[in-house]
Order: structure tokens, then C-alpha cells, then sequence
């Protein structure tokens, strides 16, 4: 007798499904999909005014360096980055790679890596300024092209849909991280409670979903947990902003909204700072595509 039907996909994708539908922060959501697309265009310049060189923080070093230990990128691999932004991975997986398409929604956050790659004369490099869940995979004959598909710490895979698309277009390894575990909103404990009477629940894009999912259609992932724990303090006027920028996507910046928002952070600040909890649990998680288990349960 079988006690949870752990290998049944459509448990787990609707699950899945059900936790974007119904968590406070995506039920709560008031902008279009384009409006949050438009907003990164917004924001872009400050990434273009990073004088760090692309692909030199410590995150895309550590994914590099775990792709290569476990042989997976290899020299002249066909890579796919989903959600590319202004390219700190691509950098990186450019020096083992033979070629990588990049795909990035944001017009502007394209056209900075497009600068970029022309800038520090990279050649294996194509950019694709699209949304991954506007690609056709078999109309543009995709499938089974790339040997390693990424998608690192962005919206870019949102749905088990989106998931499957990595599965279909990648004939050899895929590569997932995102948040896991992650309680409050941002850092500011308290700030959603008061505007929406409500906890912010689980956040419905953790990596847990995708997991689950690739377990029931066959896959093994590998998962581990990379944790990033620590308290920061930041002026009272650049925690009002970052406050207000998250807020955004769920309500519209009124004199009454950023009043209330000072008056939160005021209350918690300290000679003219306030504590910004900046730690997280990020889940990554690594699958080979090329023949997945067959589940012998029933």
C-alpha cells in the first residue's frame, strides 16, 4: 500500500500551481508581467554603473566551480542561460563554453550585456532578448540542443511548464537555484504585516516545488543549500527606499504609503540607522536530462 503517491507528477504540479495562485505575494500582485519587465529596464543603469568586472562575484564563482568539479561544463559545451541579466554568469561559463545563448527579457539589461560582451571582445556569446516562456522550443528546433541549461537566481523559470521547457531543450545537465525557506518580506519583519494584515507566507517560488516535480517525472536532482546569514545596517533613508522598492509590485508609492514607511523604519532605527536582515538560504539544485529513472512504485 502505497502511502503518498510521491511519483504522481500531476500531485506535485498542481501543488506547484496551487502555491502561485494562492500565496499572499503573488495573489497580491497589481503589476502585468510587462510591468515588472519594464521596471528592470528601470533599474538596469545601476548595474551598467558596476565597475566590478562581469562574472567576478563570489556566487558566480562558486557555480562555476561546482559545474566543472562535477564535470558538467565542459570545453566547448552549448550552453542556454535563462534570465541572463547583465550577464555575471554568462561571463564565467564564456571561459569554459563553446557557445552560449543568453536569453534576457529586459530591453535594457540586453542591451548592457550585448555592450558588454562586444566590450570585452567575447564571441561565443548570443543574446537573446526574449522571455524564456515565449520561446517556442520545438517550432525554433531547440530541442536537445544545449549540453548544460542554467537559470540562477531569477524569474526566468516561474511554472512546472517553464521547468519541462529546460528538460526538452537541454540533452545533457540542468542547473536551478532559488530561495528556500524564506519567511518575512525582504529583510524588514513586520513591514507586510502592517500593510496587509497578513503574513507573507511561503514564498511560492522556492525551490522546493521544482524539486518535488523533477522527483515525480523521474529525475534524481542533486540539492544542496548554500545559507547567507548576517544583519547589516543601513541608513534610515536608503531603508524607506528599499522598503518602498519592494512594495511596488504590490501597491502604488501614495504620500500615505512612504509616510508609513518612515514612520516603521523610524521606529526601529538607531543614531540614524536601522537593521537590515540581509541573510538567506539559497536551494541549487543540478539534474542530468539524458534518460531519467524510471520510478518503480506504483
Amino acid at each position: 500500500m502505497e502511502l503518498f503517491p510521491v511519483n504522481n507528477e500531476q500531485i506535485w504540479r498542481e501543488s506547484w500551481l496551487s502555491a502561485i495562485e494562492m500565496a499572499p505575494m503573488t495573489r497580491r500582485l497589481i503589476r502585468t508581467e510587462e510591468e515588472l519587465i519594464k521596471r528592470w529596464d528601470k533599474v538596469a543603469q545601476l548595474f551598467a554603473n558596476n565597475k566590478r568586472p562581469p562574472g567576478n562575484g563570489n556566487a558566480e564563482k562558486t557555480i562555476i566551480r561546482r559545474l566543472r568539479e562535477q564535470n558538467i561544463l565542459k570545453p566547448g559545451a552549448r550552453v542556454l542561460d535563462i534570465g541572463a541579466g547583465f550577464g555575471g554568469l554568462t561571463f564565467r561559463l564564456a571561459e569554459t563554453a563553446g557557445h552560449i545563448t543568453a536569453v534576457e527579457p529586459s530591453i535594457a539589461m540586453a542591451a548592457i550585456l550585448k555592450e558588454r560582451v562586444h566590450g570585452n571582445g567575447i564571441k561565443n556569446v548570443h543574446v537573446d532578448q526574449r522571455r524564456w516562456q515565449d520561446i517556442n522550443v520545438e517550432a525554433e528546433g531547440l530541442v536537445s540542443q544545449f549540453d548544460l541549461v542554467v537559470a540562477s537566481m531569477n524569474p526566468g523559470v516561474q511554472t512546472p511548464e517553464d521547468l519541462e521547457k529546460m528538460n526538452q531543450v537541454s540533452r545533457g545537465f540542468c542547473y536551478l537555484s532559488r530561495f528556500s525557506g524564506m519567511k518575512g518580506f525582504w529583510g524588514f519583519d513586520g513591514i507586510w504585516e502592517l500593510f496587509f494584515n497578513e503574513e507573507p507566507g511561503m514564498d511560492p517560488w522556492d525551490i522546493i516545488f521544482p524539486f518535488n516535480f523533477l522527483y515525480a517525472l523521474g529525475y534524481r536532482p542533486e540539492l544542496d543549500f548554500i545559507i547567507k546569514e548576517n544583519l547589516d545596517k543601513v541608513p534610515v533613508e536608503d531603508a524607506v527606499k528599499r522598503i518602498l522598492a519592494s512594495l511596488w509590485n504590490y501597491m502604488d508609492e501614495t504620500p500615505a504609503v512612504k509616510k508609513t514607511v518612515e514612520q516603521f523604519v523610524m521606529d526601529r532605527s538607531h543614531a540614524g540607522f536601522v537593521k537590515y536582515q540581509k541573510g538567506f538560504c539559497q536551494g541549487v539544485m543540478i539534474w542530468q536530462v539524458a534518460g531519467p529513472m524510471e520510478i518503480l512504485l506504483e
